[in-house]
């Protein structure tokens, strides 16, 4: 019985990134189980799940950054060239803005909320999913780029 529980949760995790939190490809089918309706709390939860996913980006190259440092002093690893890190702070750059889209987004749920629920063919769920594929291309850059350096920091 236990078992089965982890081909449970992999089956309802998003198939387009295995690290992917937001349960994407899911949505559709949620919707129809619910009549084509998407409720205010749907779309809050996932921009909250969107946001910790973020801090957590920036908090992951903080800790690069930090490691980094710390082997400057070591002989035989090899630091973070400039280049490495200009693209370290580009791409905290762009979290932050991102960030920043999901919070004006979150802001403007009070203008539609007596629009909910709902459907997909709503100017807000678009808007939704122009952000949440976003986050998605955002995500596995990060992940990409994550794995890649700390192999080399040899964290």
């Amino acid at each position: 019985m236990h078992s089965d529980l982890p081909k449970l949760i992999r089956s309802q995790r998003c198939i387009c990134n295995p690290f992917c939190v937001s349960f994407c490809c899911a949505l559709p089918n949620s919707t129809d189980m619910k009549g084509g309706q998407i409720n205010l709390v749907d779309l809050d939860f996932e921009y909250k799940m969107w946001k910790n996913r973020l801090t957590l980006f920036i908090k992951e190259i903080n800790i690069l950054k930090n490691r980094n440092e710390e082997v400057k002093c070591e002989p035989f690893i090899p630091e973070l060239n400039e280049v490495e890190l200009m693209v370290l702070d580009e791409h905290t750059a762009q979290l932050t803005k991102l960030d920043n889209r999901i919070k004006v987004q979150e802001n403007e749920l009070q203008f539609y909320n007596k629009d909910f629920p709902i459907t997909t063919a709503h100017q807000y769920y678009k808007e939704h999913e122009v952000l949440r594929e976003k986050m998605e291309d955002i995500s596995k850059i990060h992940l990409y780029r994550v794995a890649d350096l700390i192999k080399a920091l040899g964290i």
